[in-house]
């Protein structure tokens, strides 16, 4: 199975370490079950990774840039969506 979850006030909480340090807890639990945890946020890879560098451990995909890219658990490209500009 795969976990996935938003980033800003749902996985990392600027105000709280404690609910952040919960839910990275948690989240590594559920990895040991073998499931796997995805990020999706609207952030970009480099904003999520540098404001919490923990996340590399316990993430094996980023959806990033608001659903545009998608990454590996080591940040390689696997996937671009381009959105029209007329749609946008």
């Amino acid at each position: 199975m795969i976990l996935f979850s938003d980033f800003d006030k749902t996985l990392y909480f600027r105000d709280s370490d404690e609910r952040t340090m919960t839910n990275l807890e948690a989240i590594e639990k559920w990895r040991e079950a073998g499931n796997l945890f995805c990020i999706t946020t609207g952030r970009s890879y480099k904003s999520v990774t540098e404001q919490m560098p923990q996340i590399k451990n316990i993430c094996d995909y980023y959806i990033v840039d608001s659903g545009s890219i998608v990454l590996s658990r080591d940040g390689k490209l696997l996937n671009v969506f381009y959105f029209e500009p007329k749609k946008i």
